[in-house]
């Protein structure tokens, strides 16, 4: 808007979408697809004006969590997990192998210490954890167990010997090994937020039955 508007206005914006009355810089992350139509409104110290904006929010397909479980028989088995990252910027992954907290939900068998190995492309290790409340990563536990509340996953039970990786990934093919023993396993990753338009495109999983 011209005319130097020292306040700004908008009515009929998406969910998700807030305007700023002082910048009027409309932000935010759309939570629903389809067409709005916004009436946006200045005002200076000689009146108002409004105008339409047409505001088009596009579904973007993606995936938010994928898990798998299995019940490792050998101590030579392990659950092979692979995920490709695509597009722009960081991708912050959280990555669990989960077996003592399985009890609490009636399986039986339950791995008792899981480990987590992260490789990423070429099959560089990135990291590696075992017990989830020893992690090294800034905030410690109580980072892993904001991440895990903000992506809908369930509690982990504390002093549990499940293993837990919250990692900021870039673009590439990875993969995630789970061992530690035998008993029943489930291995999970969930997008846990990025920048620049990142997000999982792709999730397998493999192992000998």
């Amino acid at each position: 808007a011209t005319g130097s508007p020292t306040s700004y206005s908008a009515t009929g914006l998406p969910p998700g979408l807030a305007l700023n009355p002082l910048t009027g810089a409309i932000s935010g992350t759309p939570t629903r697809a389809g067409t709005s139509l916004v009436i946006l409104g200045a005002t200076n110290s000689a009146g108002s004006a409004t105008g339409l904006l047409t505001l088009v929010v596009t579904p973007v397909s993606s995936i938010v969590n994928v898990s798998a479980r299995m019940n490792i028989t050998t101590t030579e088995s392990t659950l092979t997990v692979g995920f490709v990252i695509s597009g722009n910027g960081p991708k912050t992954v959280l990555i669990r192998g989960v077996g003592p907290t399985l009890a609490l939900f009636g399986v039986t068998g339950v791995l008792a210490d899981p480990t987590l190995r992260l490789d990423g492309p070429n099959g560089v290790l990135i990291a590696q954890n075992d017990n989830w409340e020893s992690t090294t990563i800034a905030g410690g536990a109580a980072t892993i167990a904001s991440a895990t509340a903000s992506v809908g996953a369930f509690a982990l039970s504390p002093a549990s010997r499940d293993a837990v990786l919250l990692q900021s990934l870039n673009p590439g093919t990875y993969t995630v090994q789970i061992g530690g023993g035998t008993g029943v396993v489930l291995v999970e990753a969930y997008d846990a937020g990025g920048e620049g338009g990142a997000r999982l495109v792709n999730v397998s999983a493999r192992t000998r039955a």
